[in-house]
């Protein structure tokens, strides 16, 4: 196995949308209609072909990808349509989840109930994103729509929180992608064989799963998430060499953080989804914590109790 791919092989034919060329986004924690993958910051990276960056047609393949699986899912849990927007030629390092309306076209005051999640080529051009990360970005945004408990406000609202939406990614929704992808491709073993997986991301996957392909799913989302990790860790100046899968994220929180986690913590919430047994096709429901989920704190696989705290038996929420 070598040097990990910074790019995979999507095999669906390339879509064909309108692009839009500015506008970057931003949201408050108090605008539960719209939420961004990252902190609102000025980090731009703009189209060089160089042939270091995700090109165009890689970007396409990917949005359709993620596209193609979750439109019935979001038509068949009722709620109506489903789109991701392409926003290639904006150079904004971010992603945006919103209900009514596309983030850039006002979706806080939108009426509407169609589903959106906006992607930006800058975040795409980051030096730090691969393919696979660019993946988990898309999933983590439409794990706010239906990643359900714990969601914001206090589980009130309908867009799931920033740890929650991150466990999505790596439990339910790139597992869906990949598997839907590879009976055709063969591309999860592919990429198995021509990467080189470190020891402390291979033992864990393999402890989990085995020797199958759900095995070769973890691997992804976990390293996946360290390039999250490292893209996020750069909007603060955080050296990506402090992040790791051996050291943990120490922090225990008093009661669920809903924005956005630190570094660390994030890379441990995705490794947690990535190595959890629970079924990819059971979803998270929006008042159980414990429907789809690995719920044993002192397991491999539970959420990690720097963003989330365990309600009791009596303080599960309804909507």
């Amino acid at each position: 196995m070598k040097k990990i791919l910074a790019l995979i092989s999507v095999t669906l034919l390339m879509g064909v949308s309108k692009t839009e060329k500015s506008s970057s986004v931003t949201s408050t924690p108090h605008d539960h209609r719209l939420c961004n993958s990252f902190p609102a910051n000025h980090l731009r990276f703009p189209i060089k072909n160089d042939g270091k960056q995700i090109t165009r047609p890689q970007f396409r393949k990917i949005l359709d990808a993620a596209e193609g699986v979750y439109k019935p899912i979001f038509q068949s849990v009722g709620l109506g349509r489903f789109y991701i927007v392409d926003r290639w030629h904006d150079d904004t390092v971010n992603a945006c989840a919103s209900i009514g309306a596309p983030c850039s076209k006002g979706a806080a005051a939108a009426k509407g109930n169609d589903r959106y999640v906006e992607m930006y080529g800058g975040l795409a051009r980051h030096p730090y994103m691969t393919a696979e990360s660019l993946m988990l970005v898309i999933c983590h945004e439409i794990g706010h729509h239906l990643a359900g408990y714990p969601s914001y406000k206090r589980n009130t609202s309908p867009m799931s929180t920033e740890g929650q939406a991150d466990y999505f990614a790596t439990a339910k929704c790139s597992r869906l992608i990949y598997s839907s992808l590879s009976p055709k491709t063969n591309q999860n073993w592919a990429w198995a064989n021509k990467n080189n997986i470190p020891a402390e991301v291979q033992k864990p996957c393999m402890n989990a799963f085995g020797n199958t392909e759900a095995t070769i799913l973890c691997l992804r989302g976990s390293l996946a998430g360290l390039s999250l990790a490292q893209t996020l860790g750069s909007l603060n100046n955080v050296d990506p060499r402090q992040l790791t899968f051996v050291r943990k994220d120490p922090s225990v929180v008093q009661e669920t953080f809903e924005t956005h986690p630190k570094a660390q913590c994030r890379l441990d919430t995705y490794v947690a989804g990535a190595i959890c047994g629970a079924d990819p096709r059971t979803p998270f429901s929006a008042t159980n914590p414990n429907q789809g989920a690995c719920v044993n704190q002192l397991a491999p696989g539970a959420r990690p109790a720097c963003w989330y705290k365990a309600p009791g038996p009596s303080g599960l929420a309804a909507r």
